[in-house]
């Protein structure tokens, strides 16, 4: 199934990147960690319904 681009959420994060790196590539997220990728994950999956 193809999905158009609009449908993704796109997260980034650990310890190379930055939250001025996720802004700077357009994505919709930054965690600094998994536990916290999960919890954003949620937030943003939740804005979008």
């Amino acid at each position: 199934m193809l999905l158009a681009i609009h449908q993704l959420i796109i997260i980034v994060g650990g310890a190379p990147l930055t939250q001025r790196y996720a802004d700077g590539i357009g994505a919709d997220g930054y965690a600094p960690d998994a536990a916290s990728a999960v919890d954003r994950a949620r937030l943003l999956i939740g804005a979008r319904r």
